[in-house]
């Protein structure tokens, strides 16, 4: 499945829950890499996010910190994962994107590819 959407400014808060070790671990253990403390929201076309939702697999929650959806993809050639908080401020159109590293000078506009579980062979 691929989707395009346009990049949006997010609240800043992620850069918190992606240095948590629980969230660390638990990405890393899924998708195989540890998550560069930081997201780009992306706002997509109705029915995107149900696709993605679809296609991931579920990071539970402890304590405060609450459950997300993970699905493996890549985009602009490099190795990424879609996430999808369960506990969001962002409205039903935005979805978060990570990466391994930090990503500068994409633009507007971002296309992810998000990648079956059965053609990974991985992720639990």
């Amino acid at each position: 499945m691929r989707f395009r959407g346009e990049i949006k400014r997010g609240f800043g808060r992620a850069s918190f829950f992606l240095s948590l070790e629980y969230y660390k671990k638990a990405i890393r253990e899924k998708v195989g890499f540890e998550p560069y403390p930081g997201t780009i929201n992306v706002k997509v076309s109705p029915g995107v996010k149900e696709k993605v939702l679809k296609s991931s697999k579920l990071i539970k929650g402890t304590g405060k910190l609450g459950p997300i959806r993970i699905a493996l993809g890549h985009s602009m050639g490099r190795r990424c994962a879609v996430i999808i908080p369960e506990r969001s401020e962002h409205g039903e159109e935005i979805i978060e994107v990570i990466f391994p590293e930090e990503v500068k000078g994409i633009g507007s506009e971002i296309e992810v590819e998000v990648i079956p579980w059965e053609e990974i062979g991985s992720g639990t």
